[in-house]
């Protein structure tokens, strides 16, 4: 018969392995539903995602902080920051049309270091109109149409398959039934 302390140390090696499979989970949804990065290679948000076991016991999980925008998306009537998005164009190497028009128009005849300055200012206005116009439009709709402007819901759906076969397996190997307890904000949405 296995001891308490047996007992115990199954139990935090058992959170340990969830926590683990389940970071590795929601980097594969994130893939799974295009929240990529830049040529199509996981975003900062994937990597952002971290796991601890704590003596509570409880497992923690971090990501970065816009987590929610992308689980729920943004709701219609509120304008994204435009700073974010600009980064987000440039990160995702996103060329705007606009560029080649504003780019053929300044550069004119101009060579050498001033021919570079202005490319890149057509380059750096080019994203930010770009960007003011999808902040606009997100304002305007919410996010994201993919996803039917609700939201990617990468953490619900790897969580309800993973903590069923977590309490499954809880029960089986140690005999403990747990009880579940979400954070607010991943209960109540983004709202």
């Amino acid at each position: 018969m296995a001891t308490r302390e047996d007992l115990s140390k199954k139990f935090f090696e058992i959170l340990a392995e969830f926590g683990k499979e389940f970071s590795e989970d929601l980097i594969q949804e994130l893939i799974d539903k295009k929240v990529v990065g830049g040529g199509g290679s996981a975003s900062e948000l994937a990597g952002s995602i971290k796991f601890r076991v704590t003596r509570v016991p409880s497992i923690e999980f971090t990501m970065n902080d816009y987590w929610e925008f992308v689980e729920f998306g943004r709701r219609k009537g509120k304008k994204p920051p435009i700073d974010a998005i600009v980064q987000w164009i440039k990160w995702k190497g996103i060329r705007p049309t606009l560029y080649d028009k504003l780019k053929d128009k300044t550069l004119g005849k101009t060579k050498g270091a001033e021919r570079k300055q202005l490319r890149e200012a057509a380059y750096e206005k080019s994203v930010k109109s770009l960007a003011f116009a999808i902040a606009n439009k997100i304002a305007e709709k919410g996010t994201i149409k993919r996803f039917n402007y609700k939201g990617a819901n990468f953490v619900t759906d790897v969580l309800n398959d993973r903590v069923q076969r977590l309490e499954k397996r809880l029960l089986d190997e140690v005999g403990i039934e747990i009880q579940v307890e979400l954070t607010d904000r991943l209960k109540n949405g983004n709202k």
